[in-house]
């Protein structure tokens, strides 16, 4: 049970990371194409560097994922540094850009696709540590067929999340009108792009699939949600959309997530040969409560101050 707890909490810490994350990668699509969206100031509202406080989720994954489970550093440090690094580096270059897009009002397309680029490669790079965490291999980056079905899925989640946010907070009727073609065109990708990813897994990992009744659930879960989200679209209830795909996305995956257990990195490594001391646990379970307990107000502060809906 301990072991248990001591996954779903780095778990919890990437999904939320990946979905603040996305909002503010996918904007690099209208700072780069600005004729998308005649109202922009929501735009310029999230094109800030203080969105880089979303990356303390990341860095609660990393710690809490080796404080919990410290066996398992070496195997993650030594075989995904590669994507990791390359990850880290496009993090950089897109937090370098934004400092000249805002601070240095340097609006030239260069930078601007540069900006779009980093903002979209970061989270790929990233990604492509999955491949070695369900395969146990490391030579699989980037460039294979579940790489490539990987990152195709990063970036339609990436499209979809953050075109359904502003399809959100927009305001204008022009606005709207694209945006819910945008939203149709980005769930449509979506939905394809985890097929084909479910397919390559399931020949690239096919212990994944063993439990074949969680498979259906899993599947039927995931093909309700896209209707029902195509259905708002056609009814345009596009309120319930964001909240919708972020339930969509939390099956997807956590299903992968539960599908994968007991190993942290398959085969050898599982969240009970690589756990801490157990007499540890306590004290890491309470620094992390009170980790949130400082964090958590902070980013409802955020939230208030800048992206409420007025």
């Amino acid at each position: 049970m301990r072991e248990l707890i001591s996954i779903i909490i780095p778990a919890l810490f990437l999904f939320i990371y990946g979905i603040l994350s996305s909002i503010e990668f996918g904007i690099s699509i209208f700072q780069r194409f600005p004729n998308i969206l005649k109202d922009n100031t929501s735009i310029k509202t999230y094109v800030q560097p203080i969105w880089e406080v979303t990356n303390v989720f990341l860095v609660f994954t990393i710690v809490s994922l080796f404080t919990f489970f410290p066996s398992s550093s070496f195997f993650f440090g030594t075989h995904l540094l590669l994507p990791l690094f390359i990850g880290m580096l496009f993090l950089g270059l897109r937090s370098l850009c934004m400092i000249y897009i805002i601070y240095g009002n340097y609006q030239k397309k260069i930078i601007n696709t540069l900006f779009l680029c980093c903002s979209f490669l970061a989270p790929i790079s990233l990604a492509n540590s999955y491949i070695y965490i369900v395969t146990g291999e490391s030579t699989q980056f980037f460039i294979t067929p579940l790489a490539i079905a990987i990152s195709l899925y990063i970036i339609c989640s990436i499209l979809l999340i953050s075109s359904s946010f502003f399809q959100y907070y927009n305001k204008t009727e022009r606005d709207n009108k694209k945006l819910e073609k945008f939203v149709f065109n980005a769930s449509i990708g979506f939905y394809f792009s985890f097929l084909i990813l479910i397919r390559l897994l399931h020949v690239n990992a096919r212990y994944l699939f063993l439990h074949n009744t969680n498979n259906y659930i899993f599947l039927f879960a995931v093909l309700v949600l896209f209707l029902l989200l195509l259905f708002n679209q056609f009814m345009r209830r596009t309120h319930y959309n964001f909240v919708l795909i972020c339930i969509l996305q939390a099956v997807v995956f956590f299903s992968l997530f539960l599908l994968h257990l007991p190993y942290l990195i398959f085969p050898n490594v599982t969240i009970y040969n690589s756990f801490t001391d157990y007499s540890v646990f306590p004290i890491l379970i309470t620094s992390f409560i009170i980790g949130m307990v400082f964090v958590i107000p902070g980013l409802i502060m955020i939230y208030c101050l800048f992206i409420r809906k007025k």
